[in-house]
């Protein structure tokens, strides 16, 4: 291959990883575990597009919404498909940060949810799993 054809295509190769890698997938919600991201534990909020993290499972569907720049989180699930384990609910998982700095500490955690307007539940349940069966 000569020269005048080589160098071009490389340039053009090189360009596009630079692009690729820069922009396309910027606007990506964060998923995957919740992390302090080493920043103070003090305080750890999920809130924001951070609510993306959360996961459902096959019996509920999750909606990020957005309305000028506030973030809204609306699971909708069918109550008679819930068990006690709480994998079956909608749930974040924690990293092994957050895990390692708040083991055998005591932990505070304020939830603020609502009932939708519409069809909302007649009840709401949180529960706190450490993962051990």
């Amino acid at each position: 291959m000569s020269d005048r054809i080589f160098f071009p295509l490389i340039l053009v190769f090189v360009a596009s990883l630079v692009w690729l890698a820069s922009r396309p997938f910027a606007d990506d919600l964060p998923t995957g575990s919740v992390s302090g991201a080493n920043t103070d534990y003090s305080v750890i909020i999920v809130e924001g597009d951070q609510l993306n993290k959360f996961n459902t499972s096959d019996h509920a569907q999750m909606k990020l919404i957005t309305q000028r720049e506030m973030y809204r989180l609306e699971i909708i699930a069918l109550t008679d498909k819930f068990s006690a384990a709480v994998e079956t609910g909608p749930h974040f998982r924690l990293a092994a940060d957050l895990e390692t700095v708040f083991s055998e500490r005591p932990l505070r955690i304020t939830l603020r949810a609502r009932q939708a307007a519409q069809k909302g539940a007649p009840g709401f349940e949180v529960n706190y799993s450490a993962g051990l069966k």
